[in-house]
């Protein structure tokens, strides 16, 4: 239901909802996710019933579902940006002058981490040393040496009721070595669609603010 179609059943302005202090009060813009292909039939009615067995075992099994998921992500953290001019925002009244932020020179230092996370926040953010391959092996590695005994450290209760590990189809993750520790710790690997980042969690927790604080690590 779009912003007018609110308004007219609140008789509310349009002008109104959007000139607050606050900004839009019942609508807000979303940036676009971008898909490496245009999907075919074929794949958008794989992407409708991924959605749909997520949403129906969600009906059946309530908050149960959503707190075994561990999902994962690789991203760039770069020493010469840890926080974003969203995070340096500051409520001003009109007539204020907008807040100044030095902008820091690029340093050459950035590092790839490997986030692993559930519902309640941050499980492991594994930095990958500089010159590393991410393959099947390392990843298989990182697995076995360092998310499973901090799961057990941090999350004790999920490897007795029964991980529910979800990660896009990347060739690394899709590896038979990967997928054959997964069987072997008896975590059940959540179907991904192919050609869906945006069905990973993971795809919108990186722009969330406290994803952001977790992975951000100040300059050397």
């Amino acid at each position: 239901m779009g912003c007018t179609t609110q308004c007219a059943r609140n008789s509310f302005s349009i002008k109104s909802i959007h000139g607050g202090p606050k900004g839009c009060l019942i609508c807000k813009t979303e940036k676009v996710a971008y898909l490496p292909r245009e999907a075919e039939d074929e794949q958008k009615e794989s992407r409708v019933n991924f959605s749909r067995n997520f949403l129906r075992r969600f009906q059946t099994e309530q908050n149960d579902f959503l707190g075994r998921i561990i999902t994962d992500d690789e991203t760039w953290v770069y020493s010469w940006d840890p926080e974003t001019k969203r995070q340096s925002a500051e409520w001003r009244d009109f007539d204020e002058p907008r807040p100044e932020k030095v902008r820091r020179k690029q340093g050459a230092l950035k590092v790839m981490h490997m986030i692993f996370f559930d519902m309640n926040g941050v499980i492991l953010r594994w930095p990958i040393p500089i010159g590393t391959t991410i393959n099947a092996q390392y990843y298989k590695k990182v697995l076995q040496d360092k998310l499973r005994p901090v799961i057990r450290k941090k999350r004790p209760g999920l490897l007795e009721s029964g991980i529910l590990f979800h990660h896009d189809n990347a060739p690394v993750h899709t590896a038979r070595a990967v997928t054959d520790v997964l069987a072997g710790y008896k975590w059940e690997l959540l179907e991904h669609p192919r050609y869906s980042p945006d069905l990973a969690p993971s795809t919108q927790n990186p722009k969330d603010d406290g994803y952001r604080r977790c992975v951000c690590f100040p300059p050397t």
